[in-house]
């Protein structure tokens, strides 16, 4: 079973990528100056390519291994169609995407570690590949091995920026370096015959940690503490004892690398909690600040064998939060978890679904009035950031008023980003349970329209699960949920009608994009019309498709323009959430989200440069 990364790999892996986005090295290198780096850890070579140069696809490729080199050399000798070539590939990429090509939780990851990606080229995506599988999130082993050889990739993307044809001199060999006797060495490699053609020496700052591994040593201060205030437990002899707790935190981040339970009398205790830190973060810091006089005589002699400056301080910030953070979980844990709370058989307001003509809507009755003032105050807090205040009232709130699903979904996205998972899962499971209920109740002749404000949460909330099954790509429960939520708000002020096409799209559901199409004709946004040719083309009706995109492209002629271009920027006037019909921004809005479905298919582009009057 894979393991979650941890924030601390999440922010290396971003601080990486912030990196390269600070080098640009797609003006250098082009993706034929590949070279390699052993990996300290395994001894495998990653072999390294550069994306961007033309302007397509942004990033890093790092094929792994004898399997990966195989990958490479194939498209090396383009012996076969891009398609056959993903099937043996052995990879990891880091590219720059934008839209709906990033991972929602990656994207998230990123924000809670402060980073933010949006006025970039696009934001880091760390994808795996593996022969025979689908590409899926990149894994621990993954991380871990990129944190490794990601600052020897740095140094040669610095080395030989003015000189990258020295990288691969020849067709089949390049540049690969080979951690030996503390140092870099820099080898020839002959990518076909796997054999060294020549070496040449280098040097490097990495060291080796009593033969567990190879560390870089980066330029960071950890924060190393203790935490005395803990519960007793019993040892393996079934006697009791109170614990301590050795916490590492990067004093930049906040956030802590490791906090390792010991008893209270085991030797070096400090010194085995930062060799823990080292071996789970993957390299060193430069500077340690210690309060305990104790963890200060302990690891003086450490640091000096590791060159890391030692500083007694009165404070550590960083540790006193996390012994806080404790605290106050050990009395959450205390309490009981909301689902137990439901079994017990607290008392919770339903809303009651209310008939007009056509339509219905959601009511809660008068006695639920007083708790439904304060959803305000619990939206105003979020705004604000108090979280904790958030936190507090939305748990009161959800405790006294079922159905409350926009508060389910802001309580349940906090606790997934404090990595409370089992909290955010209970309120998953209430939310998905009560809107099974209510959509069941709802009679299929009737609207449950947006015009309704009580309806809004579900209507949002349904979406949210729409997309979500887009997202892990189930496509049929997607499709049906976005077409019943279709059918009980037709006005759709969600915009539904311009992601459904995708979705039928997978599905291979041509028939369908015209049909939605048809019942929107009046509709203003581009996806439809566009959606329409793509549907022609693919049902083998060259002729309507022609007709439709000239007719299209007449209402929105800067989407034609966008499709046919070679590089895509955000526009300068692009405001997060808003667009502009007819504008820029609403151009560049219908590339990210279906770009593909043009460039992949050559007679899309061969009828777009028609209709531009290009060759």
């Amino acid at each position: 079973m894979s393991e979650d990364l941890s924030l601390a790999k999440w922010k290396i892996l971003f601080d990486f990528a912030r990196e390269i986005l600070k080098t640009n090295p797609w003006e250098t290198y082009y993706d034929t100056d590949i070279f390699g780096v052993q990996d300290p850890g395994s001894g495998e070579i990653v072999y390294c390519s550069v994306l961007g140069n033309e302007e397509e696809i942004y990033g890093l490729n790092f094929y792994v291994g004898k399997s990966g080199l195989e990958g490479l050399l194939k498209i090396l000798q383009m012996d076969n169609d891009f398609e056959n070539v993903l099937e043996v590939q052995d990879i990891i990429w880091m590219h720059f995407e934008k839209g709906h090509l990033v991972h929602p939780d990656e994207k998230k990851t990123a924000k809670i570690l402060g980073m933010d990606f949006e006025k970039e080229i696009g934001w880091p995506t760390f994808v795996r590949v593996k022969p025979g599988y689908f590409p899926y999130k990149i894994e621990l082993e993954d991380a871990e091995l990129l944190i490794r050889i990601f600052p020897r990739v740095l140094e040669i993307l610095d080395v030989y920026r003015e000189k990258p044809e020295k990288l691969r001199p020849e067709d089949y060999s390049c540049m690969v370096s080979f951690f030996k006797d503390g140092k870099w060495n820099e080898e020839l490699f002959n990518l076909k015959t796997g054999l060294v053609e020549k070496s040449i020496e280098g040097d490097s700052s990495m060291v080796i940690l009593e033969n567990k591994g190879k560390f870089d040593k980066v330029h960071a201060t950890w924060e190393v503490g203790i935490n005395k205030d803990m519960e007793p437990i019993k040892d393996e002899h079934n006697k009791t004892f109170f614990p301590v707790m050795g916490i590492v935190v990067d004093e930049e981040s906040g956030f802590v690398i490791v906090s390792n339970i010991m008893k209270p009398d085991e030797n070096n205790f400090f010194v085995k909690t930062v060799k823990e830190a080292i071996e789970h973060a993957g390299f060193y810091p430069s500077i340690i600040k210690v309060k305990d006089p104790e963890a200060e005589s302990q690891l003086r002699e450490f640091c000096e064998k590791m060159n890391i400056e030692i500083i007694l301080v009165k404070q550590l910030p960083g540790v006193t939060q996390f012994v806080r953070s404790i605290k106050k979980a050990r009395i959450a844990y205390s309490r009981k978890s909301f689902i137990e709370e439901l079994k017990s058989g607290i008392k919770r307001y339903f809303p009651s679904i209310k008939r007009t003509e056509d339509s219905c809507y959601l009511e809660y009755s008068s006695k639920a009035r007083e708790i439904m003032s304060k959803r305000k105050l619990f939206f105003d807090y979020l705004e604000a950031e108090e979280w904790e205040k958030a936190e507090e009232l939305g748990n009161m709130i959800i405790r006294k008023l079922a159905c409350q699903f926009d508060i389910y979904s802001a309580l349940s996205d906090y606790y997934v980003g404090e990595e409370r998972m089992g909290e955010a899962i209970e309120i998953q499971i209430v939310a998905i349970k009560e809107f099974d209920v209510i959509l069941q109740n709802i009679p299929e002749e009737l609207k449950f329209e947006w015009g309704f404000l009580e309806n809004r949460s579900f209507l949002c909330f349904m979406a949210e699960i729409g997309f979500k099954m887009f997202e892990n790509c189930d496509y049929v429960r997607s499709r049906n949920i976005f077409e019943r939520l279709l059918k009980l708000n037709p006005e759709d002020n969600q915009g539904i009608r311009t992601i459904l096409p995708k979705v039928y799209f997978e599905l291979g559901e041509y028939e369908k994009v015209l049909e939605l199409a048809e019942s929107y004709d009046k509709d203003i946004l581009p996806a439809l019309g566009f959606a329409k040719v793509i549907a022609y083309l693919n049902l083998g009706r060259y002729e309507e498709a022609e007709k439709a995109l000239y007719k299209v492209s007449e209402r929105h002629p800067k989407v034609v323009t966008e499709l046919l271009k070679k590089k895509h920027q955000k526009p300068s006037n692009h405001i997060e959430g808003f667009i502009s019909i007819g504008g820029d921004d609403e151009a560049y809005n219908y590339y990210l989200y279906y770009g593909k479905y043009w460039k992949g298919n050559a007679k899309a582009m061969k009828l777009l440069k028609k209709v531009q009057g290009l060759k």
